[in-house]
């Protein structure tokens, strides 16, 4: 699930539960413009290959990602994703 939140330029979504398929191709759609991205990992529970390559999209967009728990630092080593320490 994508919750999504405008603040002015800057676009915070936080992921929830799977980021899988069409849902890893909505957050692309809903992101694609976005001039400054925060993205929150703590809720995930799974990551299929396409909801990977979402997230190295937004990586390589500029985006800032964040993140507690075991799942969310392993996704960013396994995807290469730096998060702040």
């Amino acid at each position: 699930m994508l919750t999504i939140i405008h603040q002015n330029e800057r676009i915070t979504v936080s992921l929830t539960g799977r980021l899988v398929g069409s849902c890893a191709e909505d957050l692309r759609f809903a992101t694609y413009q976005a001039t400054a991205l925060d993205i929150d990992l703590s809720g995930l529970t799974f990551v299929d290959r396409e909801g990977d390559r979402s997230l190295v999209w937004l990586r390589n967009m500029g985006a800032t990602f964040h993140g507690d728990g075991l799942f969310a630092g392993a996704l960013c080593r396994r995807v290469r994703i730096p998060l702040p320490r």
